[in-house]
């Protein structure tokens, strides 16, 4: 767990019903108008504001994930709101839930929150994100629909089809797709369950009640074993819809169910989508991204999807024993996160009418300035001299990886009031490429 200093005031945006939720700001506020806002919105289960995980679950010590998350946003200019989830606050009612103890009432939530962060003095109600991680990506998306106009979001470890689908993937296919793809299954169809109860690592994290060495022996028929399987996950779902589960009520279960598929809610959004996964999530996995980075553009949104290398379910490394944790959000994820939400919250410079490079041309960015911007965004570490020969080195060469060209290239554009091709850092490989693409825009 982290602990946070970042400056900055929290005003109260408390609910009435004894849930508490925050609006973290920066001290300073540009003159004239507000800050960027970005609203956290949580995974599946009974979360707190700050997200507090205990060691216990998250296998990497007490972490407080939206309390990291915010602190970054704040020390990048940007507000953060978070609050108290409605799983703390709803009665399960013995399994049945209520009209409150729904999916729907998470978006009822999640607008509610935004609405008031956007009628915050303090803030720029033009520019309120919505920023979901896992389940909370789902409802992003859902409130984003619900209110309308230009949608600025992002998400991190999505599922991006209908509930009924992914959730059969999380309770059956994955662990029959595990099992067969994991080199215990056997030409000849039989199943080395003895094998897969050793491989702790493996199922660390997600299926940790592993009994079936018990219930069939050390192998089995890999089709037994998929009808054994998909009986059980069935009858799960149908006492989860009727009665409730451990982690929610009916209530929940069956709207959940009903809901659309996320990926295709997109086709009533326009705006703005950042969407982040872990390369070795086991939960949500990148395919499920995909899904939904491909639906985004189908449906003419603007998306950038990033995977990030060795990661899992909540953006955090497996520990020194190979096991699966649940946070803290890896630093460089975090950075990355951040300055994806600042770029997807500025200003589109094609919708400006005093785009400052309309009548008028700019002067061209130089060497040094380049340079000097680079060693800024790089914290200084190893500055690397404006010498002519540095224009034809790589980046990497150079010691700027790939975070701190994206962070150098955000605040060009915001300097500047232009847009640079998202595929500008692939192409652009030295400070001399770079210095030809910024000058075209600024020409």
């Amino acid at each position: 767990m982290t602990t946070n200093t970042a400056p900055g005031r929290t005003d109260d945006l408390s609910w009435d019903d004894g849930r508490t939720a925050v609006l973290r700001l920066p001290n300073e506020l540009p003159p004239g108008r507000g800050v960027p806002a970005v609203v956290l919105l949580h995974p599946f289960g009974a979360w707190d504001r700050d997200a507090f995980l205990p060691a216990e679950a998250s296998g990497n010590g007490p972490v407080r994930l939206f309390d990291d998350l915010g602190a970054a946003l704040v020390r990048a200019g940007l507000a953060a709101a978070a609050f108290d989830t409605r799983f703390l606050s709803e009665d399960h009612h013995g399994g049945a839930g209520s009209p409150r103890f729904t999916f729907t009432g998470l978006v009822d939530d999640a607008v509610r929150v935004a609405e008031r962060t956007r009628a915050h003095p303090d803030v720029d109600g033009d520019r309120v994100l919505l920023l979901g991680v896992s389940m909370g990506a789902e409802v992003a998306v859902a409130a984003a629909e619900r209110l309308g106009g230009e949608s600025h979001l992002a998400v991190v470890a999505p599922s991006a089809e209908a509930r009924p689908v992914f959730q059969r993937w999380m309770g059956l296919d994955r662990r029959l797709e595990w099992l067969s793809t994991g080199g215990f299954t056997g030409a000849d169809g039989s199943v080395d369950l003895a094998a897969a109860k050793a491989d702790e690592t493996g199922r660390s994290g997600w299926w940790e009640d592993f009994d079936l060495v018990d219930r069939f022996g050390p192998t089995v028929d890999l089709e037994l074993l998929r009808a054994e399987l998909a009986l059980e996950y069935d009858t799960w779902e149908r006492q989860a819809l009727a009665h409730g589960d451990e982690s929610a009520p009916a209530s929940f279960w069956r709207d959940w169910f009903a809901q659309p598929a996320p990926h295709r809610r997109l086709a009533g959004l326009t705006g703005r989508i950042t969407i982040h996964v872990g390369a070795e999530d086991w939960t949500t996995p990148p395919r499920q991204a995909h899904l939904l980075h491909r639906a985004a553009l189908a449906h003419g949104l603007r998306s950038e999807l990033t995977v990030h290398p060795r990661l899992g379910h909540l953006m955090s490394p497996r520990s020194a024993g190979g096991r699966r944790t649940y946070g803290p959000f890896d630093p460089d994820f975090l950075r990355a996160l951040v300055a994806s939400a600042d770029a997807v919250l500025r200003p589109d410079p094609s919708l400006r009418t005093d785009h400052p490079t309309k009548g008028r041309p700019m002067e061209k960015l130089t060497l040094d300035e380049l340079i000097e911007l680079l060693n800024e965004c790089n914290d200084y570490e190893n500055p690397v001299d404006p010498t002519p020969e540095v224009l034809n080195l790589t980046f990497d060469a150079l010691g700027y990886d790939s975070l701190t060209l994206l962070n150098a290239i955000s605040k060009l554009e915001r300097r500047y009031g232009i847009e640079l091709p998202e595929s500008v850092t692939s192409d652009a490989k030295t400070p001399r490429e770079l210095l030809a693409v910024v000058d075209s825009r600024l020409a």
